[in-house]
């Protein structure tokens, strides 16, 4: 990767995008968490939704973006047929996006586990909630995005 300094500094998007979502939970109103997931249906039609990204876990070629879902939705059900999806994050205080695309991972360990225990009973009694996750194995191109952009180079 090329030198980068200010807002770009550092060889690991991993890295600037956690620093990036730190900086929008001091400034953001909502939700800084929020992204706008994608995947594709079985006619080859994007659908777009906005869930909220849980963690941005690891570095470099080994890291994910980990977010949960109920695997028997809409989007649980394309991600399994097709392995892949993508997302955009956009902080308008920060004037600056992320957009990443890759291969989700399904995660039905401790993790899911876990994360189903720290729901709210509210929500945990919801209709149609499952205790199923989905963790987001990112695309080595990963793409921070301002003014100019950081991409992983495969």
């Amino acid at each position: 990767m090329t030198d980068r300094s200010g807002i770009f500094a550092g060889d690991d998007p991993f890295a600037i995008a956690r620093s990036w979502l730190a900086e929008a939970a001091r400034t953001e109103p909502n939700d800084p968490n929020a992204i706008a997931l994608a995947t594709v249906d079985a006619d080859g039609l994007p659908d777009v939704r906005m869930v909220l990204l849980k963690e941005i876990d690891g570095a470099r070629d080994d890291g994910s973006f980990v977010f949960y879902t109920n695997y028997e939705s809409a989007k649980g059900t394309q991600i399994e047929a097709t392995g892949v999806a993508s997302f955009v994050m956009h902080w308008k205080t920060l004037r600056r996006q992320i957009r990443v695309r890759g291969h989700v991972i399904r995660e039905e360990g401790e993790q899911a586990d876990a994360y189903y225990r720290s729901r709210a009973l509210d929500s945990e009694s919801a209709p149609g909630l499952r205790r199923k996750a989905a963790h987001w194995q990112a695309a080595p191109r990963c793409s921070p995005r301002s003014p100019s952009r950081v991409s992983r180079k495969g």
